[in-house]
């Protein structure tokens, strides 16, 4: 297990309910862009662009769902409704960013 890989951090911590357990944040690079995943609290986290700008949020809503994954819901800024929900994080994260671009 590569320990500073998020993607395998997430599921050897998806059991207890946490992302990516104490880590501060994780990057993301995407269409030529950086981006750092920030945690709120323990169920939500807030996505930035390179410049600082909030692109919007994840939102764990079931720390296991049908499949036995975690599942996750995207939020653009200011907005209540979910854009996207799902397993795979960082393909919601990817999406979010796209919408607020």
């Amino acid at each position: 297990m590569n320990i500073n890989d998020p993607h395998e951090t997430h599921q050897r911590t998806a059991a207890n309910g946490t992302w990516l357990d104490d880590a501060a944040s994780a990057t993301l690079q995407h269409k030529g862009g950086v981006y750092q995943i920030l945690p709120l609290d323990a169920v939500s986290w807030v996505i930035r662009s390179a410049d600082g700008r909030t692109m919007g949020s994840l939102i764990l809503l079931a720390s296991e769902g049908e499949s036995g994954d975690p599942v996750y819901a995207g939020r653009l800024p200011e907005e209540l409704d979910n854009y996207s929900e799902g397993s795979d994080w960082r393909g919601i994260a990817k999406a979010i960013i796209n919408a607020a671009s």
